[in-house]
């Protein structure tokens, strides 16, 4: 399992190359980089090697988070990695 990511979340944005929305509060800046954190530690990917696969975790992440505060109820299976997974049906 990869380890929690030690950057803010307009870093990660950055990294990984994806525009980050000029009117995010910090709320939602503080859950996205939870389900992120949480996404990517149930990953075997690492930030160095596997761009892609972090960059789709953080847009897995982020739906995730608009999702939620729609109201929208979401199932989410266990081991599910934000990404990639066939299982619970959210991707």
């Amino acid at each position: 399992m990869a380890e929690k990511i030690d950057m803010t979340l307009a870093e990660i944005y950055e990294y990984l190359g994806v525009t980050m929305d000029s009117q995010m509060t910090d709320e939602k800046c503080n859950k996205i980089l939870a389900a992120f954190n949480r996404n990517f530690g149930r990953s075997a990917a690492t930030l160095e090697e596997d761009v892609d696969l972090c960059r789709i975790i953080l847009l897995d992440s982020i739906e995730l988070v608009e999702l939620l505060e729609s109201g929208v109820v979401i199932h989410q299976a266990r081991g599910c990695a934000g990404g990639g997974c066939t299982s619970c049906g959210n991707h």
